[in-house]
């Protein structure tokens, strides 16, 4: 599963490609973890546009993230998404504490505010 990041403005951009599950959890964790430690990154955006398929594991990396996120005092949100994944979101309770966008500018303008 391809991962990749880039950096705008001290908020980190994540983009995952392909199925968010089991198999790609530790990759996925591997990833991103330099990233919730550096002091510099104020916060994080996880691009799912070409996630075809999420699972409970998943979901579990994403709510890690934002615990390890939110609990540093930096923002996490989500973007560009379908239906499916906001469904099943949304059914784990993830949307009242992840702020979801719709575009990945959307949310790199929501992030940086205050």
């Amino acid at each position: 599963m391809p991962i990749t990041h880039k950096i705008e403005n001290n908020i980190c951009v994540v983009s995952i490609e392909g199925d968010f599950n089991l198999y790609s959890a530790t990759e996925t964790i591997n990833h991103t973890k330099t990233m919730a430690e550096d002091e510099q990154i104020q916060g994080m955006i996880l691009n799912l546009k070409k996630v075809r398929h999420l699972d409970s594991e998943g979901i579990g990396i994403i709510a890690s993230l934002a615990k390890q996120f939110l609990g540093r005092q930096k923002k996490f949100t989500l973007c560009e998404f379908g239906w499916e994944i906001a469904n099943l979101l949304t059914i784990s309770g993830l949307d009242k504490v992840i702020p979801f966008y719709f575009s990945e500018e959307e949310a790199l303008v929501e992030i940086q505010k205050n």
